[in-house]
């Protein structure tokens, strides 16, 4: 349209005040995409900075810290540690005392959630907190007259954390400053063990087609224990047909599998009922 009222002009010279209109709504419409273009390339660099910024949690109090409001430096940590004999207890059950924490000097660093197998306690269960244990597997452990639990750090999310690094008898320990929470390489854990029952749901006399169901039940009774990759797999009858399974369920074959990333100790049985179908041309 543009070009055809320039071509026009000459023939038509009344034509002008389209031609005006044109040229001041087509510098209008270059003015908003050069707009446009700024606010894309901002949004570039904005994502560009926060992908190259690691992410930290956050340092509001919670009811899951060992020291409410962490410490902001290695003294105030040294403090809060002998004046408390809860934080002492809690801390010397992983093998850490406040003489540890005061001996030589408590490094200042950064550790990243993913970089090794970082073990972390708290006040609060995972559960509390919306995250289920199975997916990273939690001990339970008393210290100091209360329970603290004991989880994998990157089950937080967090990709890193500021940390008062301590080495005491040969290992080396990490205290987080956001909490005063205690960081171990693997978990602190009693040797476990595993309970299994299989109860028959339906009856003992089938035929081909028929239906049969039962339940697993399974437990790790030693408290202060975790079973890391926990894998339950029941070898089924050659002459049944799996249908289906209830609970975190897998499969190997014809074989159901349960898959935990940890099972800690407890003396409740879990259960999963496992619904089979006799196989056709089986004898009964």
């Amino acid at each position: 349209m543009f070009h055809t009222l320039i071509r026009g002009l000459s023939l038509k010279p009344s034509t002008i005040e389209q031609f005006a209109f044109y040229s001041t709504r087509l510098r209008k419409e270059r003015s908003i995409r050069t707009i446009g273009i700024v606010f894309m390339v901002l949004t570039l660099l904005v994502q560009i900075v926060a992908s190259a910024i690691p992410a930290e949690k956050s340092y509001a109090a919670s009811s899951n810290d060992i020291i409410s409001g962490g410490v902001a430096t290695r003294a105030d940590l040294i403090a809060k540690c002998k004046t408390n004999a809860q934080i002492q207890a809690i801390y010397a059950k992983f093998g850490v005392s406040c003489a540890n924490i005061s001996a030589g000097v408590a490094q200042e660093v950064t550790i990243s959630a993913s970089g090794a197998d970082y073990w972390s306690i708290g006040r609060t269960p995972l559960s509390s907190n919306g995250i289920s244990s199975d997916d990273w597997g939690e001990v339970k452990v008393s210290a100091g007259g209360v329970n603290v639990y004991q989880r994998p750090l990157k089950a937080w999310g967090a990709v890193s954390y500021a940390a008062f690094k301590i080495t005491a008898n040969g290992k080396t320990y990490w205290i987080l400053k956001d909490c005063g929470n205690l960081v171990t390489i693997g978990a602190y854990s009693q040797k476990p063990n595993l309970e299994v029952r299989k109860q028959l749901l339906t009856s003992n006399s089938v035929k081909p087609g028929d239906t049969v169901k039962f339940r697993i039940s399974y437990r790790n009774p030693v408290a202060e224990s975790v079973a890391i990759d926990f894998r339950l797999r029941d070898l089924l009858n050659p002459n049944l047909e799996l249908v289906g399974m209830d609970g975190r369920n897998d499969f190997i074959g014809n074989d159901p599998v349960t898959n935990l990333k940890g099972l800690g100790g407890s003396d409740t049985f879990r259960e999963v009922n496992v619904v089979t179908k006799v196989k056709p041309g089986v004898a009964h």
